[in-house]
């Protein structure tokens, strides 16, 4: 008897077991997908291009299994709920077959290569539709069928062109009242967002219109989506001024309102959004002092976790507790990650104080501050990235960053920091960073080993930016350890007092993009091991006394995109191999003492937008084929720098740009300039129509082609050069009529002063040219001139012969003054000849100098 609750107890179980079984396969066995699903699919399946395979598994019956598809097996009849494609690499045709699976509500068509195909209308039949994503792909002619999908919580389009239908695109998306989250980011919207009278969009949570070309101000109806959580329109061009209703948004966790135009003051109602998680208003022209961060870190519970305003007009001091606003406490912001702040006019001192309760603060990015912190503190944080750029750290280096043990990237150049030598320990610290700036101090010393970590799964320092301090020396030390490899991919020395040959042990730098060792004292010659590198994007060793012909290794470097090696004393031909084997952009081979002809190889260069051979010794004609540098002739559509960091903060390519005589540095605007100066060398020959007569041409800024022989006329089709800011055609040997129009007599008349038989204004008028009668008179002042010349040689020629037989004649009947003259230049040889025997060759021209009677 004793057994039977043991029994019992084994057929309750295996009874509980067998139930549960039963029900697993009634569950498998109504998973099999219905006939007409099945059918869907298939068809839809037909008119796809799946290159990679991801549908090969659509066999058999049991369409819940295959790859994408996802059942809903809960209910007695199973049908497909989900089709999740993303990312399948897929192309075609969208089949209408779709419309069958009458449960689906989740679609994800996105980042496949749908690129050519048009969005079809019948997706609006999908009527229980909640989820719609097909970004980064498709065309797209109208949108009117998204009204159909009346349950839409979800819809993605980013990157998706939108123009042809932007004119009613929001009054589309009113009519769905139940949407929670809309991304149309970088869609080519229309320039204004329309106004609508009554907003069916309460529910919004997130809205996300980023770079999609807006360019008016925030409409009102934006103030009235009290349920958004995230509202994202950064890179547009938006303008005016926020209104005080941004305070309803009181919902909002992230606001990202940057790189537009939006102008004035913040509104302190903004500092009632206590939910904020990150804010960013950076790159516009907001201006006065941030009030509006009183109220937000008022907040009893503020969540605040990221901050950015850098880059606009804010002014005044900075707030205590991070200055003057008594009830501002930065310390409630506890949970705050992200502080940027760089780049306005706000002044002030750092304390210790500003960061008393910061304790989760990792990045910090300041301008212009003064830091006065006691050398023995200690932050309560452990900072990733610390951007103090121009803030007030020096003379000593912080000795506070020796704490930091989590840096990754630091930015404290123009500090303000003159320490004979960065301490050792700093240097040590280098093994964790990826990103260093000291640039634009005064730190003294040798550059030491700091991108050989010891840590051999360390990459060292990927971008380097050391320039315009006073480090003195060679850099062997820094490049040549046979032990380790580099993966440093920005180097820029320049600016410093380094002397000696540049070392030959670049073959272990094959990761390196951008190099610049410019203004140093650099000699000898380039090291072939430069050509390595076939990742160098860009090479600067301009203004050194670097010398030799260029090395053909170069030829290697086939990224190659700028070279500047001017003012050097660099020689021999122009290689012909860098229009063979490279495109550049820039290239600078200015005041060195290359010779010959221009090679016509060059002439490949399509892509090139600043030439520079001036102050040379190049002869021969202006080659004919400069006609071919289309990128001369075609309009740059940004001013977009060029970079090859992958830190917003890190080293822009700068080029310092001889135009309308001066000398200017440029970044920013580099890809707007088109520069052609080979001024000061001795072309001859005339000046190619080719070089003049392309339409598109009217784009260069800059053309010097002074102080040569160039003869002839200026060809006619200069005058198509309408966008020409500077043009030099001085001291030549040009002659004949000035081309009239408007762009040429606007020039200075020192763009045409040294050609002797050049007329037209803006010179002296000439009447369409020299006539005989000009010729003749000019014929007889210039005989004039030659002859009341030739008397006045002959009159000096006559009064020296008088004077020294005047003097002489003096001599030989006194004795006395005969004696003492040649006694004198006797004093005076002994003098300069026991001098100069006792000189020695290193300092011969001072002895010299001493020796002077």
């Amino acid at each position: 008897m004793k057994s039977r609750p043991a029994v019992f107890i084994f057929v309750f179980i295996y009874g509980f077991f067998l139930s549960k079984q039963n029900i697993m396969n009634f569950n498998l066995v109504s998973a099999v997908c219905s006939d007409r699903e099945i059918e869907a699919l298939l068809n839809f399946k037909q008119d796809l291009v799946d290159s990679s395979d991801f549908l090969s598994d659509w066999i058999g019956k049991d369409c819940c299994k295959w790859n994408g598809v996802i059942c809903n097996t809960k209910t007695e009849n199973t049908s497909v709920v989900q089709l999740n494609l993303r990312g399948f690499r897929l192309d075609g045709m969208l089949n209408s077959s779709l419309v069958e699976l009458e449960n689906l509500n989740y679609l994800d068509l996105s980042s496949n290569i749908f690129t050519e195909t048009l969005v079809p209308s019948f997706l609006g039949s999908l009527r229980n539709l909640r989820y719609l994503n097909l970004s980064r792909d498709f065309r797209v002619e109208n949108i009117e069928w998204l009204s159909n999908l009346s349950s839409l919580q979800y819809l993605d389009m980013s990157f998706i062109d939108l123009s042809n239908a932007s004119s009613n695109w929001l009054h589309i998306v009113n009519k769905i009242p139940s949407l929670l989250e809309l991304h149309l980011p970088s869609c080519s919207l229309n320039s204004n967002i329309p106004s609508i009278s009554y907003l069916n969009l309460t529910s919004l949570k997130v809205l996300d219109l980023s770079n999609s070309g807006f360019n008016s101000t925030l409409p009102e109806w934006f103030y009235n989506l009290t349920s958004l959580e995230k509202l994202d329109i950064h890179y547009n061009s938006f303008r005016g001024t926020i209104s005080e209703a941004i305070g309803n948004l009181v919902n909002l966790t992230n606001l990202d309102l940057s790189t537009n135009d939006f102008e004035g003051e913040i509104r302190e109602t903004l500092g009632n959004l206590c939910n904020l998680r990150a804010l960013d208003l950076s790159e516009n022209y907001f201006k006065g002092e941030i009030y509006f961060l009183a109220n937000l870190s008022s907040c009893t519970e503020s969540s605040l976790m990221s901050i950015n305003l850098q880059d606009n007009q804010f002014s005044g001091p900075l707030p205590d507790q991070l200055g003057s606003f008594k009830n501002l406490d930065f310390g409630r912001l506890w949970k705050l990650r992200i502080l940027r702040l760089a780049f306005n006019a706000l002044e002030g001192i750092i304390s210790e104080a500003h960061f008393a309760n910061l304790t989760s603060q990792q990045e910090l990015e300041l301008h212009s501050l003064v830091f006065k912190l006691k050398p023995d503190w200690t932050p309560p944080f452990q900072l990733q990235v610390p951007n103090l750029q121009a803030c007030q750290l020096g003379p000593q280096f912080p000795k506070w960053l020796q704490t930091q043990k989590n840096i990754s990237r630091i930015d404290i150049s123009n500090a303000g920091i003159s320490d004979t030598v960065v301490p050792t320990w700093f240097w040590n610290m280098t093994t964790q960073f990826s990103f260093l700036n000291l640039s634009y101090n005064q730190i003294h010393g040798q550059v030491p080993d700091l991108l050989f970590p010891d840590e051999p799964m360390s990459p060292g320092v990927l971008e380097l930016d050391l320039s315009d301090n006073l480090f003195n020396g060679s850099i062997s030390v820094l490049l040549c350890n046979p032990l380790r490899k580099m993966n440093t991919r920005i180097l820029d020395l320049s600016g410093n007092q380094l002397s000696g040959e540049i070392p030959d042990c670049w073959s272990e730098w094959g990761n390196l993009q951008s190099a610049s060792l410019a203004g140093n004292y650099f000699t000898g010659e380039i090291p072939a091991s430069i050509g390595s590198i076939n990742t160098l994007r860009s090479l600067h060793l301009r203004n050194n006394y670097l010398s030799g012909e260029l090395p053909s290794a170069l030829l290697k470097c086939t990224d190659l995109r700028v070279i500047d090696i001017s003012e050097n004393e660099f020689t021999g031909n122009i290689p012909k191999w860098i229009g063979e084997y490279l495109s550049l952009l820039i290239l600078r081979l200015r005041f060195n003492k290359f010779y010959g002809v221009i090679p016509q190889q060059l002439c490949h260069l399509d892509s090139v937008q600043i030439l520079d051979f001036a102050h040379n010794n190049l002869s021969g004609t202006i080659p004919r084929c400069f006609n071919n540098f289309t990128a001369m002739t075609t309009l740059q559509k940004d001013g977009d720098s060029i970079s090859y960091s992958v830190y917003f903060a890190g080293p822009k390519e700068i080029a310092s740009l001889v135009t309308k005589g001066r000398e200017f540095e440029y970044s920013n605007t580099l890809t707007l300039l088109t520069i052609m100066d080979i001024s000061d060398n001795s072309l001859s020959g005339d000046i190619p129509d080719e070089l003049t007569n392309l339409i598109g041409l009217r784009i260069l800024e800059s053309l010097d082609l002074s102080k040569n022989e160039l003869s002839g006329s200026i060809p006619q089709s200069i005058v198509n050069l309408t966008f020409l800011s500077h043009l030099n055609l001085s001291y030549n040997n040009l002659s004949g009529q000035i081309p009239v129009g408007t762009q040429l007599q606007g020039l200075p008349e020192s763009s045409f002063i040294g050609n002797g038989r050049l007329c037209g204004l803006p010179l002296n008028d000439c009447n369409g040219g020299f006539n005989v009668e000009e010729k003749q008179g000019s014929v007889d002042n210039e005989t004039e001139e030659w002859f009341e010349m030739k008397w006045f040689y002959v009159s000096l020629a006559l009064g020296f012969v008088m004077g020294c037989w005047g003097f002489c004649d003096v001599l030989i009947a006194n004795r006395s003054w005969r004696l003492a003259y040649f006694k004198f230049l006797d004093a005076i040889t002994v003098k300069l000849c026991n001098c100069c025997s006792s000189s020695k060759p290193d300092n011969q021209h001072q002895k010299l100098n001493e020796c002077k009677p």
